[in-house]
């Protein structure tokens, strides 16, 4: 009985149904901003890539700060003393 419980409630809610209705919210409110205008699409094809580039240019600050090839180096360490 539990697992049908658990199966179909909690499963089932973050599985596809639950990310289903999350899009189909998400994608309702979106909607409501689309104008069909030129102006407005070129915008938004800017905007999404000044954050593009911004990631970019932050991933890599991170690299250089935090040298990230050590840092995975003491992961797979501390996973090899904990396996």
């Amino acid at each position: 009985m539990s697992f049908l419980l658990l199966d179909k409630g909690f499963i089932e809610f973050f599985g596809p149904s639950g990310i289903a209705v999350l899009f189909q919210r998400i994608s309702k409110k979106v909607s409501i901003f689309q104008t069909g205008l030129i102006y407005h699409y070129t915008f938004v094809i800017l905007l999404g890539v000044f954050f593009y580039i911004n990631l970019l240019f932050i991933f890599q600050a991170l690299y250089l700060i935090f040298q990230f090839d050590i840092i995975m180096y003491y992961c797979f360490m501390l996973l090899a003393i904990l396996l």
